[in-house]
């Protein structure tokens, strides 16, 4: 396998990270540079989930995605067997009200053929199980063939012999050999399990024997009571059988009752046909009494209906009635009307409603327009005299200031040149201005004239406005009122009058309200008399209905009686055929015969007896159930003891097979450690692990031997694994204990990479069907930790040269000056932003 692409996306630190940007990754050693929690690691996990998924994540999947961020996405394009694949993996928040974030896992499995990629699988169960078939390993193996830690390196250098053995069987997928195991340790305590219940049960076989003998006793003691019962129980059925037949009893007692019951109902039955009978004759008596009332009532009624022909309709008087309102209504609209202007009028619109309309006329087509003809010429005038006025006021004026600059200069006020006689030029202009003065005295009288005469036009053309506004307000009251009265005479003249006095008079009515009044009264008395007359023909009818039932009611009341009667007949029958049976002629002899004061005693003993037969029947059926149940118990009991005794035989076969399981198990730890481990894959081991440890340890180390332990615990066997080494220096063989902290991680290292070379190239059993993984690439993150400078140098050469490996990814914080390595740069770009740059070696 080879990492050709990696991109991420808003995974662990990186908001957005690709692989290489051109290119793909190349072969080689790849060294991953940079500070501390810079992301290094991240880098390397991007590869194991976006490879393997969700499997070897030890966190959270809310870990996994970038702080603030609601998805992620890794996309990972590599190559197997000459194939290009590429797994695309995503984690999607979900809608939740939960306080912890949940994400939803996606995946995609694509497969390059030509220039796409072609889905294989599209949900992350399938993508995981495709791509361990494709690699041939499970992911959990897969982290421990290709991803080397510190921890891992420091566990194989300083494991104990048993752990050192399960560790090495672990790495190279020995796990056919474990399933084993834990298949017959499942089993042994399957069978642990199945002892001890069949032990327990075993335990109980003899007390089960014990109740069996008790039960049995138990049983004879139930026989000897259930016999006991059953004859007091026939006992008690002989002293039962003296007595005469409960059926009989119950015959002559119901014969008896319905004697009783009949001849009553026969007596009840005869008084309701005698009331019925009474009550006929009544009811005949006051349908007469009705029939003579409904007559004087129709008599009343027609004397009142002639009375009111007489009358006007009702709806001919509310007519005067509605028309007298209506006048009264228009003649007060028209005084409230007159009131409110005060304005005199020349003729009552009341009394003569037609004039309103003729006025309006007269003051439309000639008042009106002839005084607004007097007020535009009395205005003219007026304007003309004041125009006259101020024009001879202005020259009054003229003049005084025209006296008033001789006076002062002596010059022309016109030309402004001397005058040679100013006080006879004065005394001209003072005659003149006398004249203009009398003239404009004579022009005020005129116009106060004017004025007076306009005034007065004014005042008479408002009035006569008042008039017409008046006059309007009252044309559709004053027609209304038309007419109403025409309306009124109309009806008034179909009563042949020409009033409503003379209406009233006629009538005999004070107002058309008494008149009305008294109409409703009549009609009122004669329907309620009709209503009396209608309610005493119904009550006529009731009473016929009632005759007819009652009369249906004699005749079924008779035809009861004789059913009764007959009953009767027949209960007496049944009573002496009952008494006949028990050979008496009458009850109080057959009472005296059985010494009992009543039938109902005689049946009260039959009770009795009935009672004590049921209650012993019941202790007889009761005892008969509880020995039916013991008998039952023991019958269970004895199966019981039989399946006892087939377990006690199965226990002893149970123990024999728990003892062989646990043999069996103990030769396979053997057989593994032995031929397998020790046998097959321990000397491969050693020679790849010794081809690491000499230049990892300067070249004074080398494995000396790997052999097989085996320790005897509690009848246990426990097998493991010595590794023992040959120092070059000391020219010694030392165990593990005997070497240096980095010497110790020089081993671990050296033997975990020798593990993950030879994962994709041996087969510890030849026939096996399971093919050796396609798994050349190996991630290592920081394994040098312990390593001192030179060392850590000695192994980045060491990689360099390797070959095994298609691909070797290696976290490291040792500065590499020189060689043949590409490298991978972990930092920060000049915003804070976290970078990964991807630099191919220089040839």
């Amino acid at each position: 396998m080879k990492i050709l692409k990696v991109e991420m996306q808003n995974f662990k630190p990186y908001a957005k990270a690709i692989l290489p940007k051109e290119g793909e990754f190349g072969n080689g050693l790849l060294l991953i540079q940079g500070n501390n929690s810079m992301g290094k690691t991240s880098f390397m996990d991007a590869i194991l989930w976006g490879i393997l998924g969700d499997k070897l994540m030890t966190v959270p999947k809310s870990m996994l995605v970038k702080t603030g961020e609601s998805s992620c996405k890794v996309d990972v394009i590599f190559e197997i067997g000459g194939t290009v694949y590429r797994i695309v993996r995503k984690l999607v928040l979900k809608k939740s009200r939960k306080p912890e974030p949940e994400f939803k896992a996606q995946a995609m499995l694509t497969k390059k053929e030509g220039e796409k990629f072609v889905p294989i699988s599209s949900s992350t169960k399938q993508v995981d199980d495709e791509v361990e078939n494709l690699i041939g390993i499970t992911a959990e193996n897969m982290e421990k063939t290709i991803y080397v830690r510190q921890k891992d390196v420091d566990r194989l250098a300083k494991a104990e012999p048993k752990e050192l053995r399960e560790l090495i069987a672990s790495l190279f997928g020995l796990d056919e050999f474990e399933r084993i195991k834990k298949k017959l340790a499942d089993h042994a305590s399957d069978l642990s399990g199945l002892i001890i219940d069949l032990s327990k049960s075993v335990g109980s076989l003899e007390t089960e024997q014990r109740e069996l003998q008790k039960d049995n006793k138990k049983a004879k003691q139930e026989r000897e009571t259930l016999d006991k019962l059953k004859d007091e129980l026939e006992k008690i059925e002989r002293e039962h059988s003296r007595l005469p037949e409960e059926k009989l009893l119950k015959s002559i007692k119901k014969a008896e009752e319905e004697i009783t019951k009949e001849e009553s109902e026969i007596s009840s039955l005869n008084d309701r046909i005698k009331d019925n009978e009474k009550h006929a004759k009544e009811r005949a008596q006051r349908i007469t009494s009705l029939e003579e009332e409904i007559r004087r009532i129709e008599s009343e009624c027609k004397d009142l209906e002639e009375e009111l022909k007489k009358l006007p309709s009702e709806r001919s008087f509310r007519g005067i009635k509605e028309i007298q309102d209506s006048i009264s209504h228009h003649e007060e609209s028209m005084r409230k009307s007159v009131a409110r202007v005060k304005v005199k009028l020349d003729f009552d619109p009341i009394k003569n409603p037609r004039m309103v309309a003729q006025r309006i006329k007269e003051l439309e087509n000639s008042i009106i327009p002839s005084l607004e003809e007097t007020r535009k010429r009395c205005t003219n005038e007026v304007d003309r005299l004041k125009n006259i006025s101020t024009e001879k006021t202005l020259l009054i004026r003229t003049k005084h200031d025209s006296i008033n600059y001789i006076e002062e200069h002596d010059n022309c006020p016109v030309c402004n040149r001397d005058v040679e006689n100013g006080k006879s030029l004065v005394s001209l202009i003072k005659k003149q201005s006398k004249v203009l003065q009398d003239e404009h005295d004579k022009l005020v009288g005129q116009i106060n004239k004017a004025n007076n005469e306009l005034k007065e036009a004014e005042e008479a053309l408002e009035n006569a406005k008042k008039h017409q506004t008046l006059l309007d307000n009252l044309v559709s009251p004053a027609d209304d009122l038309k007419d109403a009265r025409n309306q009124l005479s109309t009806e008034l003249k179909f009563h042949s009058v020409g009033s409503i006095d003379e209406l009233l008079s006629n009538l005999k009515f004070s107002s058309i309200d008494e008149a009305i009044s008294k109409r409703n009264k009549l009609e009122t008395t004669i329907k309620l008399k009709l209503e009396s007359i209608t309610d005493k023909k119904e009550d006529i009818k009731k009473e016929y209905e009632e005759e007819k039932s009652e009369e249906d009611a004699i005749r079924s009341l008779k035809s009861e009686l004789d059913e009764h009667q007959s009953i009767l007949k027949a209960s007496k029958h049944n009573l002496q055929t009952a008494l006949k049976a028990i050979s008496v002629t009458n009850t109080k002899k057959l009472l005296e015969k059985f010494e009992c004061e009543s039938i109902d005693k005689l049946l009260g003993e039959h009770t009795g007896f009935k009672i004590r037969i049921e209650e012993k029947s019941d202790k007889v059926s009761s005892q008969q159930q509880s020995l039916n149940q013991l008998l039952g118990e023991i019958k269970e009991r004895k199966k019981r003891i039989e399946s006892l005794k087939q377990k006690e035989e199965e226990l002893a076969e149970k123990q024999k097979e728990l003892r062989h399981v646990k043999f069996l198990k103990g030769e396979i730890d053997g057989f593994l450690s032995i031929h397998v481990i020790e046998g097959k894959i321990i000397d491969i081991l050693k020679n790849a692990t010794n081809e690491y440890l000499m230049p990892f340890s300067d070249g004074r180390y080398r494995i000396e031997d790997i052999r097989h332990t085996l320790r005897r615990t509690r009848g246990m066997e426990s097998h493991g694994l010595e590794v023992t080494l040959f120092d070059e220096k000391d020219n010694l063989v030392k165990n593990k204990a005997q070497l240096s902290g980095g010497d110790e991680t020089a081993l671990g290292l050296a033997l975990r990479i020798a593990i993950s070379k030879l994962m994709g190239k041996i087969r510890p059993f030849k026939h096996s069907e399971i093919k050796p993984p396609l798994v050349n690439a190996i991630l290592l993150d920081e394994p040098m930790g312990s390593l001192d400078p030179p060392r850590r140098q000695e192994l980045v050469n060491v990689l360099m040269q390797d070959t095994s490996f298609n691909q070797m990814f290696l976290i490291t914080h040792t500065d590499v000056s020189y060689g043949d390595y590409h490298t991978i740069k972990v930092g920060y770009d000049g915003n804070a932003k976290r970078t990964i740059e991807y630099e191919p070696m220089t040839l």
